[in-house]
């Protein structure tokens, strides 16, 4: 470039900066006389500020007919408490995804190029297309529905928060951005989505159902085991009969009554049969000596509440002796005597205790324990009836003496049966004839029972003397 060029261009460029100054000097602006402003950084709307307040409170679900159809006016899940998200999920996924028909639906795009939604694409997309009456978009019910988070990555939001109008892309072939939205792959996110909102809708098959379920049958099998070894139980109890057996090993041929009465009740019943002895969980076979006992001590609870209830605040005796049962365990029986509402006198078996011994003082405990247990009032105590020993009718020591100084009301009373024997044994003694027949019935007993021969002869005797009393009408049939 030459010299004359070079200093050509700077004049011009000088002549530029002068006209420019010019003009900024002559601005008839107001303006001009006024300094620049600071730079402010923009802030958003109140109207936009309380529209994201909104948009991120907790929302209450309270019912379908609540529910906002609308996808573009529709809270989003996340904004719903955690409990109760669930519940609006399933209810969205009831009503089904919301295809509205239009007579003409408001276009987007540039202008000049301008695209509508077509009414026929719901019948391309029946299940999951959705189309917002007020923001004019599509969406994704499924894809709505499954959404857990607010903050995703760009794009994630176009079919659940943004919307979708760009209707140019739709009749693209296999680039159409509803096939594009809906994934290739089995694993896509729609096609996951879609997942999720079938299994939410077959509760039947949900994990949580499943569970509930298979707990209620494990509960029914556990009661139904357990009503089996209670109805045993009282059935054993109202008959005398022993619980255990000898050998109550599985392959053993007699278990003992309790066992066999439980095999006895599944060999009718198909249901018992599932879940008991064999069948049941090594855990809770409800079985076991420790259940058996704990079943009948919740019965006899229940019979001595009953027995206390019928006699309430009234007075009472009490009838106490001693025995030893078969396995030579001193045990003192109680049996209470009282008048009921109607005036009757009734006597009721009340409790079998074991004592350690036969001492005054240890019967008067496990007796008090006995009454105060339950809630009997001592003061109540009008009678006692025990044997002629020296331990229980003795005047200083006695068991009598003792519940005396309690209770100065409690009358002792020796008791008539016991009387009544000792009478008879003695009258027995003094008459000769009396004295040998029992002498001779006791050596016939003996006789006849130590042989099974006699014994039958015997039997045969009693039935001969029986037919000839019948026809000789000395006995009625």
């Amino acid at each position: 470039m030459g010299k004359a060029s070079q200093q050509k261009i700077d004049l011009v460029s000088k002549r530029k900066r002068d006209d420019d100054m010019i003009g900024f000097e002559e601005d008839p602006s107001p303006m001009a006389d006024q300094p620049l402003p600071m730079l402010e950084i923009e802030q958003p709307h109140p109207e936009s500020q309380d529209e994201g307040l909104h948009a991120n409170e907790p929302i209450t679900f309270r019912g379908v007919e609540f529910l906002q159809r609308d996808p573009g006016l529709r809270p989003q899940i996340w904004q719903h408490p955690p409990e109760q998200r669930d519940s609006v999920r399933r209810a969205y996924l009831m009503l089904g995804p919301m295809q509205p028909e239009l007579q003409t639906y408001k276009p987007s795009g540039e202008k000049g190029h301008q695209r509508r939604f077509q009414y026929k694409w719901f019948d391309n997309f029946q299940k999951w297309l959705e189309y917002s009456e007020d923001k004019h978009r599509a969406y994704c019910l499924y894809c709505f529905v499954s959404s857990k988070n607010e903050n995703r990555r760009g794009g994630s939001h176009v079919f659940t928060v943004d919307g979708f109008d760009s209707w140019n892309r739709i009749n693209s072939g296999k680039h159409c951005a509803f096939l594009t939205h809906m994934g290739s792959g089995p694993c896509s996110p729609h096609n996951n989505a879609f997942t999720d909102g079938q299994a939410l809708l077959n509760q039947s098959c949900h994990i949580k159902t499943i569970m509930a379920v298979k707990d209620k049958e494990k509960v029914e099998r556990n009661r139904l085991r357990l009503k089996v070894s209670i109805a045993t139980v009282k059935w054993l109890a109202l008959q005398s009969c022993a619980f255990r057996g000898y050998d109550e090993r599985p392959e053993s041929k007699n278990k003992g009554n309790f066992l066999e009465m439980v095999e006895l009740l599944a060999e009718f019943n198909p249901d018992i049969a599932k879940c008991v002895l064999a069948n049941a969980p090594y855990g809770s076979k409800y079985t076991s000596p420790e259940i058996q006992k704990e079943i009948l001590s919740i019965f006899a609870c229940k019979i001595r509440n009953h027995i206390r209830e019928e006699i309430g605040d009234s007075k009472f005796s009490i009838l106490v002796d001693e025995t030893c049962d078969v396995a030579k365990r001193e045990q003192m029986a109680l049996v209470l005597r009282f008048a009921d509402k109607g005036g009757i006198l009734q006597e009721r078996f009340f409790d079998l205790i074991h004592v350690a011994n036969t001492r005054s003082l240890t019967l008067k405990d496990k007796l008090s324990f006995a009454l105060t247990n339950p809630g009997f009032d001592i003061q109540n105590l009008r009678g006692q009836g025990y044997d002629g020993a020296s331990n229980m009718r003795g005047d200083l020591n006695g068991l009598q003496a003792l519940l005396l100084q309690e209770c100065p009301y409690a009358y002792y009373v020796h008791c008539y049966a016991h009387r009544l024997q000792l009478a008879l044994v003695d009258a027995s003694k003094e008459v000769v004839s009396i004295s040998q027949f029992f002498q001779k019935l006791i050596y016939i007993i003996n006789t006849v029972d130590s042989s099974s021969k006699r014994h039958d002869q015997l039997h045969q005797a009693q039935l001969v003397e029986l037919e000839n009393a019948i026809a000789n009408a000395n006995i009625e049939t």
